[in-house]
C-alpha cells in the first residue's frame, strides 16, 4: 500500500509508537488485524495521541490512535473512553446533530454514533470498499474518463484494503461525504446504511489526498495535496479544479462566512476566498509552522492552530491575522471552543488554552 502523508506530523508520531496515554494491555487479543480488534484501553485517554475533536451538544468527542474515542461532559475537565470495535488510527470526527456523528480513519473505517458518542458501530471498512470498487461500473460516454476510472479502480484494488480516510462533512443526519487518500470519495444518502464510491474524473486523474471539505453558497469546496482546490455544486456533483495561489498542501478549510472560506496548510500558509471559492488570494499571516486546524469562534473570530503550538487570530474574515498566543512547543492537531476557552488536542493529549 502506498503510504500518504496523512494528517502530517500526527500519524508519524503514532507510527513510531510514542504513546503518552498509558495504554493498558487487552485481556485477550484474538486477531492481529486492527479491523477485527477493539480499541486499546487507555488509563488516561486525555493523555493519548489525539488527532481530531468535535462537539456533540455539550459533550466533547476526540479521536486518535488505536481506535481511541475519548468523551468529556464537563468542557474537557475530565475524560472517559468509549468502546469502539476497531483499533486503527482515527483521523477525523464530525457531528450532523447533537446525537448523530461519524468518525473515520485508517483501513477505510467509518464509525457511526446515534447517542452523542457514547456507543459506536462500524458502517464500512477497507475490505468492503474494495468490494464496492470491484462492483463499480467505470464506463461512461467519455472514453478518456472511462479509462481514468478503470485505472483508478484497478490501482485501488491492487493497493488492498488499507484505504486511509482523512475528512468528512455531514449536511444532516442522512447525507454524508467522506474523503481520503488518492482521490477516494465515499457518499451516503441514508445515514450510512449504504456507502458508495464516487468515481469523479478530476479526483481520480489527480490521485491527490483530500484533507478538507466545507460548504459554501456555491456548493462544496475540497482541498488537498499540492495546492489542489476543487468546487462542486452538490455532494454528488462533478469536481471543478480552481486555480490556487499556493502549490503546497492544504490541510484544512474553515468558513469565515457563507461566502468566505480560509484554506491553510504547509509552511504556515493560508489563502482566502470571498466569492464562495471561485477566486483565492494569499492571507496575511506569518505562522512559523504548518497550520493544522482552524475554527470560527462564536464571536466571529477565526483561529488557526499550528504544528509549533501557535494560535493565530483574524477579526476580518481572514484578510489579516495576529498571533493570539502560543501553546508550545506542543503541536496542535485540532481544537474546539468551550465556554471557558479552547480545548486543544495533539500528540500529547488534551490541553486548555485561553484566548485574550
Amino acid at each position: 500500500m502506498r503510504v500518504p502523508y496523512l494528517r502530517h506530523f500526527m500519524l508519524s508520531v503514532v507510527g513510531l509508537g510514542i504513546v503518552a496515554g498509558s495504554a493498558l494491555p487487552a485481556a485477550r487479543e484474538t486477531s492481529l488485524d486492527p479491523l477485527d480488534r477493539p480499541a486499546t484501553i487507555f488509563a488516561r485517554p486525555d493523555r493519548a495521541v489525539l488527532v481530531s475533536i468535535a462537539s456533540a451538544g455539550h459533550r466533547l468527542v476526540a479521536v486518535g490512535e488505536s481506535g481511541l474515542i475519548a468523551l468529556s461532559d464537563d468542557a474537557g475537565a475530565s475524560w472517559h473512553q468509549a468502546v469502539t470495535p476497531v483499533s486503527v488510527t482515527l483521523t477525523a470526527v464530525a457531528f450532523a446533530t447533537d446525537h448523530d456523528g461519524w468518525a473515520v480513519g485508517h483501513s477505510g473505517v467509518i464509525l457511526v454514533t446515534r447517542d452523542s458518542g457514547q456507543s459506536w458501530q462500524r458502517q464500512l471498512d477497507g475490505r468492503q470498499i474494495l468490494a464496492r470498487l470491484a462492483a463499480a461500473n467505470p464506463k461512461s460516454a467519455d472514453e478518456t474518463a472511462s479509462a481514468d476510472a478503470a485505472t483508478f479502480v484497478a490501482q485501488m484494488i491492487q493497493d488492498g484494503p488499507d484505504k486511509p480516510l482523512l475528512t468528512l462533512y455531514a449536511t444532516d443526519a442522512t447525507h454524508v461525504i467522506v474523503c481520503g487518500a488518492y482521490g477516494l470519495i465515499l457518499l451516503t444518502s441514508d445515514g450510512g446504511e449504504h456507502w458508495a464510491p464516487r468515481l469523479d474524473s478530476s479526483a481520480m486523474k489527480g490521485g491527490k489526498h483530500f484533507y478538507a471539505v466545507v460548504p459554501t453558497t456555491r456548493g462544496l469546496i475540497f482541498a488537498g495535496e499540492t495546492g489542489s482546490l476543487y468546487l462542486s455544486n452538490a455532494m454528488d456533483g462533478a469536481l471543478v479544479a480552481i486555480q490556487s495561489p499556493y502549490s503546497g498542501s492544504f490541510f484544512g478549510l474553515v468558513n469565515a462566512s457563507p461566502e468566505s472560506v480560509i484554506g491553510f496548510g504547509l509552511r504556515g500558509h493560508a489563502v482566502v476566498t470571498d466569492d464562495g471559492g471561485l477566486h483565492w488570494r494569499d492571507a496575511a499571516i506569518s505562522a512559523s509552522g504548518a497550520i493544522n486546524a482552524g475554527r470560527r469562534l462564536r464571536d466571529g473570530r477565526i483561529v488557526l492552530a499550528t504544528q509549533t503550538g501557535e494560535l493565530w487570530v483574524s477579526q476580518d474574515s481572514g484578510s489579516s491575522f495576529h498571533k493570539g498566543s502560543t501553546f508550545g512547543p506542543a503541536p496542535i492537531s485540532d481544537f474546539v471552543e468551550t465556554p471557558h476557552g479552547l480545548v486543544v488536542v495533539g500528540p500529547r493529549g488534551v490541553a486548555h488554552v485561553t484566548l485574550p
